[in-house]
């Protein structure tokens, strides 16, 4: 933990901090918004949080910082700032969560190339760990975000997440879907389909629930009659060059092409664009949009299949939240569910080794597959650890223990599935 970071965080100091500052190791990045940019290693970095209150975590990491900043002018550089310092840095700890689930990604996509070669026992121990991931990640996702739920309505979930799968792979991202794919998630619904029928919700007697995707599309040209549309149906939307950005449902972007419009995806998820727009300056959002409005066809597959593994992640955590649900309310079904975990947890593995959507374009070594697992998995771990100590830091002592737990079982199923790279 206290070792230096391959990858610092980012601190906002006002300038009448700088002497306190300068005393820790640090690297000063930039001038801007009445203070001082910092990176600096967890520990220096705690330490000035601690000292001076004022001072404020602004990136996770210092990768994170120069991707937001690429190309702005120093005014615009200024205005992000200010921006980031209004929607994170007022209680950065309310992203932590979100933070360990991108960093539990690449491990499970690490996990899935090292699958490809592993045999015997090595194997065995591989799908224990990802078994192990999936469970540590349900505990602050799935199973936080329907604490409250009843059980029929967590199945209802379910069942909705796993027909806008569908969805996908019968339609645009069907390129993506696996040999035996579709069979096999239908049939997975079926005994949630049955059981909520014999509860006396007829309508999921005979078929999934009604799901289609949206795209975040660029639209040409952006005519008043368009405009005034979408304005009047309260779509949101961006003006950009002479064209303009909005979510579109899937089914009805041909009747967009019918009316003479030039279509292009940006984003397979509209959900994506809505929060680069919520989140990033106007200078920011143009610099994306033109970044994405340029990409090639290898990039727009990558960003779809990237989103498709989104869905099966998402119902994989989905799914062992109602088998735990089910234990009491269901026990037949939970023994069915629990049933389906592996197939679920290999179909996802099968998927990423296809497209590893979350790798990191700078983390190479094909050949050391465990090796770079391992890597990641430390990360996950060290990531806990900081969050737990800024949580104290911040003087948030239940967040600071969710942190500290979530540590304690990674470190723990780490012991419980040793691998040698």
């Amino acid at each position: 933990m206290d070792e230096p970071n391959v990858n610092p965080r980012v601190l906002y100091c006002v300038l009448n901090l700088a002497a306190t500052a300068g005393r820790l190791p640090h690297q000063e990045l930039a001038r801007c918004d009445g203070g001082i940019l910092l990176a600096m290693d967890d520990a220096p970095a705690l330490q000035l949080l601690a000292q001076a209150p004022s001072v404020e975590l602004l990136y996770y990491c210092v990768d994170d910082y120069r991707r937001a900043m690429r190309k702005l002018s120093d005014q615009e550089i200024e205005d992000a700032v200010r921006k980031r310092r209004k929607l994170f840095s007022g209680d950065p700890l309310a992203h932590g969560f979100n933070r360990l689930y991108e960093l539990e990604r690449v491990v499970l996509t690490w996990a899935a190339g090292a699958t490809s070669t592993a045999r015997g026992g090595k194997a065995k121990t591989l799908g224990l760990r990802v078994e192990a991931n999936l469970s540590a990640m349900r505990a602050f996702s799935t199973d936080e975000r329907y604490k409250d739920a009843d059980f029929p309505s967590v199945l209802i979930a379910l069942l909705e997440a796993e027909s806008a799968l569908l969805a996908e792979l019968d339609g645009e991202a069907a390129p993506f879907a696996l040999d035996g794919e579709r069979a096999l998630r239908r049939d997975f619904a079926k005994p949630v389909m049955s059981y909520l029928a014999s509860q006396g919700r007829k309508e999921y007697a005979d078929g999934l629930p009604f799901a289609e995707g949206s795209r975040a599309v660029l639209v040409r040209p952006a005519d008043a009659a368009f405009l005034k549309y979408l304005s009047a149906s309260g779509t949101q939307f961006v003006r950009w060059q002479d064209a303009v950005v909005t979510g579109w449902p899937v089914r009805k972007l041909p009747g967009l092409a019918a009316q003479g419009k030039t279509v292009t995806r940006l984003y397979a998820s509209t959900g994506a664009f809505l929060d680069d727009a919520a989140s990033l300056t106007e200078a920011q959002l143009r610099r994306e949009l033109a970044a994405r409005a340029e990409a090639d066809k290898a990039f727009r597959a990558a960003d779809l299949a990237g989103y498709v593994n989104g869905h099966r992640l998402e119902l994989a955590l989905l799914r062992r939240t109602a088998t735990e649900k089910a234990r009491k309310a269901a026990p037949d079904l939970a023994a069915r569910l629990a049933g389906q975990a592996p197939q679920e947890a290999d179909v996802l593995m099968a998927a990423l080794r296809c497209h590893p959507s979350w790798a990191p374009a700078d983390e190479g070594e094909p050949g050391k597959p465990l090796a770079r697992l391992a890597r990641a998995e430390r990360r996950v771990v060290d990531e806990a650890e900081f969050l737990s100590r800024l949580a104290q830091t911040l003087q948030r002592a239940e967040l600071s223990e969710r942190f500290q737990s979530f540590r304690a079982r990674k470190e723990q199923d780490l012991k419980a599935t040793p691998l040698r790279p």
